[in-house]
């Protein structure tokens, strides 16, 4: 088995020891070829030396290997790119979910390659070793723009713009035929009645600045997967944030007039406009959006300081990520281990906890996922549809029919398994861990900081200390922290000090990165989210404290130790030493933890 610390993290700095060495041996060989032969020369017969047969060494020349010294510094140019390239290539890979150990060994094979022919042969062949990476970089490169965002696409539209932008001579020319040919918008909106961007534009030329700032700013939404956008007054400015994994951010301004121009093209085809007078409100508007499909978008004129706002709502884009399951979640495999265990015991509570926008719904859902519906009767409660699962009966309650009845339904039906989706009254948690209790397994949500606060929080909604420690067997509280953008990190080695704050080996630190920003990210330097993980699993000492009179959350803490009780900031600290996220991601998530 290959070790992931060699084909994974920290390959590049052995494969660089290793043609430094390599490259050594070749300079000791250039000296060892042109060193003279040490001590006097041997004594000579009479007549002088004997002729030496042909094809023999001339006397005195011992038999090393040359290079000419300008081969071996093209050489070792060729190797430092070649390593460059191979490291970016893991690292990038890995960032986009791309089998990046399959791309890292063919680039170090392809170069590998290439360097022992140029050192064993000739350093001539250093051009062979060119082709050969490069070959394999290229074809990476095609595979990788098929996965990433247009935004994000090496030698893409927007690199291409990107390059000419920090040409001087380039710029500028290009400035000129954009000016001559006049801007156009990058995509072209519609409203559900057919009406397109294009068509506003032949109506009224005079908006094409605000049709190409509206159409830039769902481009660069689909891109970088933000939720929401907002365009607002700013004193004599138009500025635009996005809501980028859960933060807000101010990306760019534009002048008032320009701001004007995009409101109007936005409420005219929202159907918020009439008679040149836009009006509050929310429509729909669509566009095809490249890598996403067709993509439909609510528009909404909101008031901002007295004047009119764009307010634009995206598609939930991670709605379906419970289907990856728990570890595309971002969940460890042991932990993922001890959640089969829960399940496999056929009864007790298996809880998710955290606060609001937190991700346990999804959680829940990749948990239920993990249930054999074949062989397994799930039934699903909630008040409204959250996911998706196929063969599975669900039940909604409302105020039309309450959820006593809702639950009465379900339990004739005798399921084996019961998904609450959120835990809100003391009825609901009384009817469902009794069900927990006896005969079946309940899975649900429960709004709380974390595992020991859920606990304490469980016990006063029923009022019966021992029901819950009857119940439930496991409670997992999760938040969501910011990964670094693979596009644009920057490695950084950490402090001595703070590896031993955490508990880290010295020797094995980890890779830790640190958030630079570029397009790709928004210049926030992070892309993405996962979860980090705790768990706490109800031994008999945790069932004693719930049982007492006044449990605490720490009381609880106390009794489960560190071998039933993983917290969350432990899970941070592994994905930061992973290189996933940074320990500032961590913190500002469980600040007050």
């Amino acid at each position: 088995m290959v070790s992931r610390s060699v084909l994974g993290v920290r390959w590049h700095k052995v494969a660089f020891l290793v043609v430094s060495a390599l490259l050594v041996v070749a300079v000791a060989g250039i000296a060892a070829g042109q060193a003279p032969p040490a001590g006097p020369p041997p004594n000579l017969p009479v007549g002088g030396p004997p002729a030496a047969p042909q094809g023999a060494l001339p006397s005195g020349t011992s038999a090393g290997f040359y290079v000419s010294p300008l081969w071996l510094v093209f050489l070792m140019v060729a190797t430092a790119l070649w390593l460059y390239l191979t490291s970016w290539v893991s690292d990038d890979a890995k960032g986009n979910g791309m089998e990046y150990l399959k791309y890292t060994s063919f680039m170090l094979g392809a170069g590998s390659l290439g360097l022992l022919l140029a050192l064993l042969v000739h350093a001539a062949l250093v051009f062979l070793m060119l082709v050969l990476f490069s070959g394999t970089f290229s074809l990476y490169i095609v595979q990788r723009n098929k996965v990433v965002p247009d935004m994000v696409k090496f030698l893409g539209v927007h690199h291409r713009k990107q390059l000419i932008a920090k040409i001087p001579v380039l710029n500028k020319v290009a400035a000129l035929r954009s000016k001559g040919k006049g801007a156009r918008p990058a995509l072209d909106l519609a409203n559900e009645a057919g009406t397109s961007l294009s068509d506003l534009l032949k109506e009224d030329p005079s908006l094409s600045d605000g049709a190409v700032i509206l159409s830039d700013l769902v481009l660069r939404a689909g891109s970088t997967k933000t939720r929401k956008v907002r365009l607002h007054p700013a004193g004599d400015q138009y500025v635009a944030q996005y809501v980028l994994d859960g933060v807000l951010y101010s990306v760019e301004s534009f002048d008032a007039e320009a701001g004007r121009q995009a409101l109007a093209c936005a409420s005219q085809l929202a159907g918020l406009s009439k008679g040149g007078r836009m009006r509050g409100g929310s429509g729909q508007i669509s566009t095809e959006v490249p890598g996403l499909g067709q993509v439909k978008i609510q528009a909404e004129v909101i008031a901002a300081e007295g004047k009119p706002a764009l307010a634009l709502s995206f598609p939930d884009w991670t709605r379906d990520l419970y289907r990856s399951g728990l570890a595309g979640l971002g969940m460890h495999d042991t932990m993922i281990k001890r959640v089969r265990t829960a399940l496999d015991q056929k009864r007790g509570a298996l809880l998710v906890c955290s606060p609001a926008g937190s991700g346990r719904t999804t959680t829940l859902y990749a948990v239920a996922a993990m249930v054999d519906v074949f062989t397994t009767d799930l039934a699903v409660i909630e008040e409204r549809a959250e996911h998706e699962l196929e063969h599975v009966r669900h039940w909604t309650f409302g105020e039309d029919k309450p959820f006593t009845d809702i639950y009465g339904d379900v339990i004739r039906e005798g399921p084996h398994v019961i998904l609450l989706a959120e835990m809100q009254s003391s009825e609901q948690a009384e009817k469902t861990l009794e069900f927990a209790a006896g005969e079946g397994m309940l899975l649900t949500t429960l709004k709380a900081p974390d595992a020991p606060e859920a606990l304490v929080q469980l016990v006063k909604l029923t009022g019966a200390d021992d029901l819950v420690g009857r119940a439930v067997t496991c409670v997992v509280s999760q938040r969501l922290v910011r990964k670094v953008c693979p596009n644009c990190r920057e490695q950084v080695e950490p402090a001595a000090e703070l590896l031993k704050k955490l508990n880290i080996d010295p020797a094995k630190p980890g890779v830790w990165y640190k958030p630079v920003g570029c397009d790709a990210c928004l210049n926030s330097g992070y892309q993405g989210r996962t979860g980090i993980f705790g768990m706490l699993i109800l031994t008999e000492p945790v069932k004693k404290v719930l049982q007492g009179a006044g449990a605490t959350a720490q009381a609880v803490r106390q009794a489960a130790g560190p071998a039933a009780f993983r917290t969350m900031y432990q899970d941070g600290v592994s994905k930061v030493v992973a290189g996933i996220t940074t320990l500032d991601e961590v913190r500002r998530v469980l600040k007050g933890q």
